[in-house]
C-alpha cells in the first residue's frame, strides 16, 4: 500500500468517524414504562400547536429558527405566530421542516426558547392522538381575548447600573415566558446630544442580544421623539398585541441638540460604536 493510498484510507476512516460522532440514534428502551399522559400534560412546559411554516432561518452554527403561522393551539401558542428552534439536520437530532408545509408541533421549553428534537418528535408523532387528548381541547388564536402591551418599566435619564438592572429584570421575564416580547421606546432630551436615543437603544440591544444571547427579534425598538430630558419605556407584549404609541412632549422643531452621543457599554465608560 503506497503512502497516498494509506493517507486516503485514513482520511475516509476519520470522515466516517466524525459522521458517526454527530449521528442521532433514537433507541426505544423495551423496559421503559408506559407514558402517563395525564401526568405528562401536568408537567408539560412547552407549546403545542398546528400551523404552516412561514420562514426558516439559520440560527448560529448548528440550529435553525422556524417561524410558524398558527391556526390552532393546545398549549401556550395562543397567538397567530410561534417561533421554535431545532438542530439544522437530523444527524444533529433536529426535526426537518419545509417552508409552506403544515405541521402539528409539540415542543420542549429550554431557557427562553421552545425547541424540538428528533427523538421526542418521533414519540409525539407516533402517539399524537394520546398526547393532544391529554392537553385538552384545542383553540384558534381568534378565541384569545384581545390584549394590549403592558408597561413593564418607565425611567428617566438614569445611570447605567440602574438601567442594567431593568434590562436584567426584563430578560428574566421574557425567559420565563418564551411567547412574550418587548417594545422599547426611548425619548431624546430637548437639550440632549445628537443620536442620544439611538445610542441608548443600541446599548440596550447589544446587552440583550450579545451579552444575554437572546433573540433580537423579541425586542422591538421605537424612536419616541423628544421630551424635556432623556426618558424611556419598556413594554411587555405578545406578537399579536398592538405596538404601544410613543408620547413625546416636545416638538422636534424646538429641540436644541449639542454634540453627538457615542454608544457606551455597561461598564459606563468603554465605547461600543454605532
Amino acid at each position: 500500500m503506497n503512502k497516498f493510498t494509506l493517507f486516503l484510507f485514513v482520511a475516509v476512516i476519520l470522515f466516517l468517524s466524525v459522521q458517526a460522532a454527530f449521528g442521532c440514534s433514537c433507541i426505544v428502551d423495551p423496559n421503559k414504562p408506559e407514558v402517563d399522559y395525564g401526568q405528562w400534560a401536568k408537567d408539560f412546559k412547552g407549546i403545542a400547536f398546528s400551523g404552516r411554516v412561514a420562514k426558516i432561518e439559520p440560527f448560529g452554527e448548528y440550529e435553525v429558527k422556524v417561524t410558524f403561522k398558527v391556526d390552532k393551539f393546545w398549549r401556550g401558542a395562543d397567538t397567530t405566530q410561534a417561533i421554535i428552534y431545532t438542530a439544522k439536520d437530523s444527524g444533529l437530532c433536529g426535526v426537518t421542516y419545509d417552508e409552506g408545509k403544515e405541521y402539528i408541533v409539540i415542543t420542549e421549553a429550554t431557557g427562553d426558547r421552545y425547541v424540538t428534537y428528533l427523538c421526542p418528535d418521533v414519540e409525539y408523532v407516533t402517539h399524537r392522538a394520546e398526547y393532544l387528548k391529554a392537553l385538552g381541547q384545542g383553540f384558534t388564536p381568534a378565541d384569545r381575548p384581545a390584549q394590549k402591551a403592558v408597561k413593564f418599566q418607565e425611567f428617566g435619564n438614569i445611570n447605567c447600573e440602574t438601567e442594567l438592572a431593568y434590562l436584567d429584570a426584563l430578560a428574566t421575564q421574557i425567559q420565563n415566558d418564551p411567547n412574550s416580547m418587548a417594545y422599547v421606546i426611548i425619548y431624546g432630551g430637548r437639550k440632549g446630544k445628537r443620536n442620544e436615543a439611538k445610542a441608548r437603544l443600541a446599548r440596550m440591544m447589544h446587552y440583550w442580544v450579545v451579552t444575554r444571547r437572546m433573540d433580537g427579534e423579541r425586542f422591538k425598538r421605537i424612536d419616541g421623539g423628544y421630551r424635556e430630558t432623556l426618558a424611556g419605556e419598556i413594554w411587555l407584549a405578545t406578537p399579536d398585541d398592538a405596538a404601544p404609541k410613543p408620547t413625546p412632549t416636545v416638538d422636534a422643531k424646538k429641540v436644541k441638540l449639542r454634540g453627538t452621543e457615542k454608544v457606551r457599554g455597561y461598564n459606563c465608560g468603554s465605547e461600543m460604536g454605532l
